[in-house]
């Protein structure tokens, strides 16, 4: 019998886990490519979020705490989130792997909680828009954050 059919079987599997790896690797580069210069952003529009708002006293409102509180999760998620998953796609470290899952998932659910605060502060004034001035700064609040 002649073997030279499994060879080629084989011989094509292995190109094709190089090619897989070949793509895979530029798709790893090129998500790094994107997420640097999209870090530099998120870390400076938010930080620029942030000072305006300080330095605005006239501003300060319910609606501005929690506009900053994003920008403050927001700042994380470029200081830390963003640079750890980078360094994370360039290594094999099982060490950063997890923590880059762990500080990921825990800056973006603090994001993902901060916009629902968001929201239910703006469902709350358009449904009680003559009351919620008294609401927001009064000590009926139903609940803090």
């Amino acid at each position: 019998m002649n073997d030279t059919g499994k060879n080629n079987y084989v011989s094509a599997d292995h190109h094709l886990d190089n090619e897989d790896n070949a793509s895979s690797n530029t798709i790893f580069k090129i998500i790094c490519l994107l997420n640097a210069p999209l870090m530099l952003t998120s870390i400076l529009s938010n930080a620029l979020v942030l000072a305006a708002i300080k330095r605005t006293p006239s501003i300060r409102s319910t609606s501005m705490i929690l506009l900053s509180s994003l920008a403050v999760s927001d700042l994380l998620v470029g200081v830390i989130g963003q640079p750890i998953y980078i360094a994370d796609l360039l290594t094999n470290h099982s060490f950063i792997s997890k923590l880059s899952t762990m500080v990921g998932f825990s800056v973006c659910t603090v994001s993902l909680l901060t916009i629902t605060a968001i929201s239910v502060d703006r469902l709350l004034v358009v449904h009680f828009h003559l009351r919620y001035s008294t609401l927001a700064r009064g000590t009926q609040r139903p609940f803090s954050l």
